[in-house]
Protein backbone atom coordinates (compact mmCIF):
# COMPACT_ATOMS: atom_id res chain seq x y z
CA UNK A 1 0.00 0.00 0.00
CA UNK A 2 2.26 3.40 -1.04
CA UNK A 3 0.09 5.42 0.60
CA UNK A 4 2.02 4.21 3.74
CA UNK A 5 5.17 5.81 4.79
CA UNK A 6 7.08 2.12 4.79
CA UNK A 7 10.32 3.77 6.57
CA UNK A 8 8.37 3.17 9.53
CA UNK A 9 8.20 -0.29 10.59
CA UNK A 10 5.89 0.53 13.15
CA UNK A 11 3.29 2.74 11.37
CA UNK A 12 3.39 0.14 8.44
CA UNK A 13 2.97 -2.49 10.79
CA UNK A 14 0.02 -0.84 12.40
CA UNK A 15 -1.33 0.26 9.35
CA UNK A 16 -1.49 -3.31 8.40
CA UNK A 17 -3.69 -4.03 11.44
CA UNK A 18 -5.87 -1.74 11.20
CA UNK A 19 -6.31 -2.68 7.54
CA UNK A 20 -8.27 -5.43 8.29
CA UNK A 21 -10.98 -3.30 10.04
CA UNK A 22 -11.19 -0.97 6.93
CA UNK A 23 -13.68 -2.05 3.69
CA UNK A 24 -11.82 -3.32 0.51
CA UNK A 25 -13.25 -0.15 -1.04
CA UNK A 26 -11.70 1.78 1.22
CA UNK A 27 -8.24 0.30 0.76
CA UNK A 28 -8.50 0.37 -2.63
CA UNK A 29 -9.23 3.93 -3.05
CA UNK A 30 -6.43 4.44 -1.23
CA UNK A 31 -4.19 2.73 -2.87
CA UNK A 32 -5.26 4.27 -6.31
CA UNK A 33 -4.71 8.05 -4.30
CA UNK A 34 -2.12 7.93 -1.71
CA UNK A 35 -3.11 11.11 0.06
CA UNK A 36 -5.00 11.87 2.91
CA UNK A 37 -8.46 13.04 2.24
CA UNK A 38 -8.79 17.00 2.56
CA UNK A 39 -12.63 16.73 1.79
CA UNK A 40 -15.40 13.94 2.14
CA UNK A 41 -14.97 11.87 -0.94
CA UNK A 42 -18.27 10.40 -2.92
CA UNK A 43 -18.09 7.67 -5.55
CA UNK A 44 -20.91 6.59 -7.74
CA UNK A 45 -20.85 2.57 -8.74
CA UNK A 46 -23.52 0.13 -9.66
CA UNK A 47 -23.80 -2.45 -6.99
CA UNK A 48 -26.23 -4.77 -5.00
CA UNK A 49 -26.36 -3.81 -1.59
CA UNK A 50 -27.46 -7.09 1.28
CA UNK A 51 -28.27 -5.81 4.89
CA UNK A 52 -28.28 -8.77 7.33
CA UNK A 53 -29.74 -9.06 10.32
CA UNK A 54 -29.51 -12.50 12.66
CA UNK A 55 -33.10 -13.00 13.49
CA UNK A 56 -33.81 -13.52 17.64
CA UNK A 57 -30.72 -11.56 18.55
CA UNK A 58 -32.18 -9.42 21.26
CA UNK A 59 -33.99 -11.95 23.29
CA UNK A 60 -30.67 -14.01 22.60
CA UNK A 61 -28.37 -11.41 23.89
CA UNK A 62 -31.02 -10.49 26.85
CA UNK A 63 -30.76 -14.20 28.13
CA UNK A 64 -27.32 -14.53 27.84
CA UNK A 65 -26.61 -10.86 29.82
CA UNK A 66 -27.95 -12.46 32.90
CA UNK A 67 -24.88 -15.15 33.01
CA UNK A 68 -21.33 -14.41 34.24
CA UNK A 69 -19.84 -15.57 31.03
CA UNK A 70 -22.64 -13.90 28.59
CA UNK A 71 -21.03 -11.82 26.99
CA UNK A 72 -18.05 -14.21 25.73
CA UNK A 73 -20.74 -16.57 24.34
CA UNK A 74 -22.40 -14.09 22.49
CA UNK A 75 -19.18 -12.82 21.23
CA UNK A 76 -18.28 -16.42 20.52
CA UNK A 77 -22.10 -16.89 18.69
CA UNK A 78 -21.96 -13.97 16.62
CA UNK A 79 -18.11 -14.65 15.23
CA UNK A 80 -19.41 -18.44 14.85
CA UNK A 81 -22.35 -16.89 12.68
CA UNK A 82 -20.67 -14.31 10.47
CA UNK A 83 -17.08 -15.90 9.90
CA UNK A 84 -18.57 -18.69 7.28
CA UNK A 85 -21.11 -15.98 6.28
CA UNK A 86 -17.74 -13.61 5.55
CA UNK A 87 -15.85 -15.81 3.72
CA UNK A 88 -18.69 -16.71 1.23
CA UNK A 89 -19.76 -12.93 0.78
CA UNK A 90 -15.84 -12.58 -0.24
CA UNK A 91 -16.03 -15.45 -2.22
CA UNK A 92 -19.02 -13.99 -3.94
CA UNK A 93 -16.76 -10.93 -4.05
CA UNK A 94 -18.47 -8.96 -1.40
CA UNK A 95 -17.57 -6.16 0.50
CA UNK A 96 -18.71 -5.80 4.03
CA UNK A 97 -19.45 -2.49 4.97
CA UNK A 98 -20.28 -1.96 8.37
CA UNK A 99 -21.10 -4.51 11.32
CA UNK A 100 -24.08 -3.13 13.79
CA UNK A 101 -23.85 -5.60 16.62
CA UNK A 102 -25.91 -8.12 14.81
CA UNK A 103 -26.27 -7.00 11.56
CA UNK A 104 -23.76 -6.01 8.59
CA UNK A 105 -24.11 -4.43 5.49
CA UNK A 106 -22.23 -5.66 2.58
CA UNK A 107 -21.67 -4.40 -0.69
CA UNK A 108 -21.25 -6.15 -4.15
CA UNK A 109 -19.91 -4.10 -6.85
CA UNK A 110 -21.36 -4.71 -10.00
CA UNK A 111 -17.37 -4.67 -11.51
CA UNK A 112 -16.40 -7.55 -9.16
CA UNK A 113 -15.35 -10.98 -10.74
CA UNK A 114 -18.70 -12.36 -11.80
CA UNK A 115 -19.07 -16.23 -13.41
CA UNK A 116 -20.95 -15.80 -16.34
CA UNK A 117 -22.69 -18.20 -18.93
CA UNK A 118 -21.46 -21.93 -18.44
CA UNK A 119 -19.09 -20.53 -15.79
CA UNK A 120 -22.01 -19.18 -13.29
CA UNK A 121 -22.97 -21.24 -10.46
CA UNK A 122 -26.47 -22.32 -10.49
CA UNK A 123 -28.69 -21.36 -7.53
CA UNK A 124 -28.11 -24.89 -6.50
CA UNK A 125 -24.93 -24.75 -6.02
CA UNK A 126 -25.11 -21.49 -3.88
CA UNK A 127 -28.06 -22.97 -1.45
CA UNK A 128 -25.37 -25.18 0.83
CA UNK A 129 -24.09 -21.83 1.60
CA UNK A 130 -26.98 -20.22 2.78
CA UNK A 131 -28.91 -22.88 3.88
CA UNK A 132 -25.93 -25.00 5.52
CA UNK A 133 -25.67 -21.65 8.21
CA UNK A 134 -28.93 -20.86 8.90
CA UNK A 135 -30.18 -23.33 10.90
CA UNK A 136 -33.66 -22.47 10.55
CA UNK A 137 -36.39 -21.15 8.08
CA UNK A 138 -34.81 -18.10 8.28
CA UNK A 139 -37.49 -16.09 9.92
Amino acid sequence: MSFFNTDDQDALELALQVASYVPHLVLRYYAEVPRPLQTPHMEHFPAAVLFADISGFTPLAEKLSQRRSGVTTLTTVINALFEPFIAIISEYGGDVIKFAGDALIVVFPAHSQIKHGDDADSDDDMEPHVAGGAGGSGG
